[in-house]
């Protein structure tokens, strides 16, 4: 399932193999070009967290057939970000055209969400909470002192603590 690193370098540029593209693969990929285009956005963090879910949302929850880079832009990111993302997609080579969702090589993936914050706090759910019942708000912070972070992260979680360790 993983097609990166050493063993598609010996593949491809030593023994001149493809590897397969088949639409595991091809969803595999769009959901790791269309995250990283995410990350990258110079948005809020609060902004971020939502096309995040927006993508877990797109591949797991939408019943579409087929991942689309123009029916994903569309719906999910802002007007003045489509033309970025679908020029980012083409340079990562990933066809504009309707391709079959297969998420086999993504289930572990999509089961879960994790949010990690600089002082190493975790927060792990299952994807579909994150949609429904976690909000994440980007806050400011006035007169914070030098290396003090100046925008802090309120979570607000819709159920009751049911364990602590």
């Amino acid at each position: 399932a993983n097609r990166d690193g050493a063993a598609k370098y010996f593949y491809d540029s030593f023994l001149g193999c493809r590897v397969p593209q088949n639409s595991a693969f091809l969803t595999k990929a769009f959901f790791d070009s269309t995250k990283e285009f995410i990350k990258n956005l110079p948005v809020e963090a609060e902004k971020r967290a939502d096309l995040v879910t927006s993508l877990y949302t797109y591949l797991k929850v939408d019943q579409s057939p087929t991942v689309e880079v123009n029916a994903f832009s569309t719906t999910y990111l802002p007007t003045d970000m489509r033309d970025a993302y679908r020029e980012f997609m083409t340079r990562r080579s990933f066809p504009l055209t309707a391709v079959q969702k297969d998420i086999t090589e993504l289930k572990g993936v999509l089961k879960l969400r994790k949010v990690t914050f600089r002082s190493n706090i975790r927060i792990t759910a299952p994807a579909e909470a994150f949609k429904e019942l976690i909000t994440i708000e980007t806050i400011p912070q006035d007169g914070v002192g030098p290396g003090q972070p100046s925008q802090w992260t309120r979570i607000t979680i819709k159920d009751q603590i049911l364990d602590q360790e």
